[in-house]
């Protein structure tokens, strides 16, 4: 594996297991956001690259994102590989920002093996950037899933929480940043039926600069009381299977991993028809889609869930069945292997 900046938090973890972590060389790399600086660290993550992939000879270049598409791809060609596939994991929203970025990766989608998008959504913009193109193929999102808490753990977690059995929690788990809706979520909540009193919302996920506002809104809508900031939680997996309902009130997604960790926890999720979201929630079986940022369509969705904790708990359970059938962690593996190995079997035809 190379990384484009760093090597991230789970790079030790994947060298226990054998797996091979590079980066670019940082040393005497100028700080900033100068064009020096950045000109310099895009040069040496070029030549860092060049390197690895020359030392490596892998069989397969496979490139995550766009930042490694764009510069990852070039630069295999130009040292001779040619079995290369790209994964895009979200909507190419950034390209109307970047044109540049959407003229070159029109450029090198035909010279790919494979280009793989994680959901229908993501599928419709490769197809439209790449008309003809017919190596395309659709490879969804996998999670680990884990035995459900205990009852007494449940109810462990949710007294830390300070939450007791009549109390319906809600949660989202993204970090703080415009897109992810969390100022539409926290808007819906203030729209739930009064007589609707035992609930809170709980905000998981690393402040990016908008906490202060969204405190700031809680207060002006005058739910302050019921809105819990936690901030960016290593145990969050433990916290999701204390929810009652779990929310995804993004404007834009790829296909949301977040949504398949609360379904994975038997949590039934109200999300907004971003991306793939749709096609991990079955509306009105596993949870409910609803339009992005109409407050009034997620608080009623919010308001049936609160009042009827059977509907719930149905939900939830089929929502867990789902991602164990659909979108599990081997699954998804099952689905890189194929894929792995008809781009060689392919070449080896050629």
């Amino acid at each position: 594996m190379f990384t484009l900046l760093r090597r991230g938090v789970l790079a030790d973890e994947m060298e226990r297991r054998g797996i091979k972590v590079k980066s670019p060389s940082r040393k005497f790399s100028p700080k900033g956001y100068s064009f020096f600086a950045r000109f310099y660290r895009l040069v040496n993550t070029a030549f860092s690259l060049r390197y690895e992939l020359r030392a490596f000879q892998p069989d397969i270049v496979h490139f995550f994102l766009p930042g490694s598409y764009l510069i990852g791809a070039p630069i295999a060609r130009l040292c001779g590989f040619k079995r290369m596939i790209m994964s895009r994991r979200s909507l190419a929203n950034y390209q109307a920002k970047h044109r540049w970025a959407a003229f070159f990766e029109r450029l090198l989608h035909p010279r790919m093996s494979l280009l793989l998008g994680n959901s229908r959504a993501v599928m419709t913009e490769l197809q439209q950037e790449c008309p003809g193109c017919h190596n395309l193929e659709l490879l969804y999102n996998g999670i680990e899933v884990f035995e459900l808490p205990s009852t007494n753990e449940r109810k462990a977690i949710r007294s830390e929480l300070g939450l007791d059995d009549n109390t319906v929690a809600i949660g989202i788990l993204a970090n703080l940043i415009p897109y992810k809706g969390h100022a539409d979520l926290i808007q819906a909540c203030a729209k739930i039926n009064k007589q609707i009193n035992r609930w809170k919302l709980f905000i998981i996920g690393r402040d990016d600069g908008i906490g202060p506002d969204l405190k700031t809104l809680s207060s002006s809508l005058g739910i302050a009381g019921k809105v819990v900031f936690l901030g960016e939680r290593s145990d969050a997996r433990s916290l999701l299977g204390a929810m009652d309902i779990g929310v995804s009130a993004s404007h834009e997604e790829g296909f949301s991993n977040a949504i398949l960790e609360f379904m994975a926890a038997g949590v039934t999720v109200v999300a907004t028809n971003a991306g793939g979201n749709a096609e991990a929630v079955a509306d009105g079986l596993t949870g409910s889609v609803v339009p992005i940022g109409d407050h009034k369509r997620m608080a009623e969705a919010i308001d049936s869930l609160l009042a009827d904790n059977g509907l719930r708990q149905r939900m939830g359970k089929t929502a867990r069945t789902t991602v164990c059938e659909k979108f599990s962690i081997e699954a998804c593996v099952a689905g890189y292997e194929s894929v792995y190995r008809r781009v060689m079997e392919r070449a080896q035809v050629k």
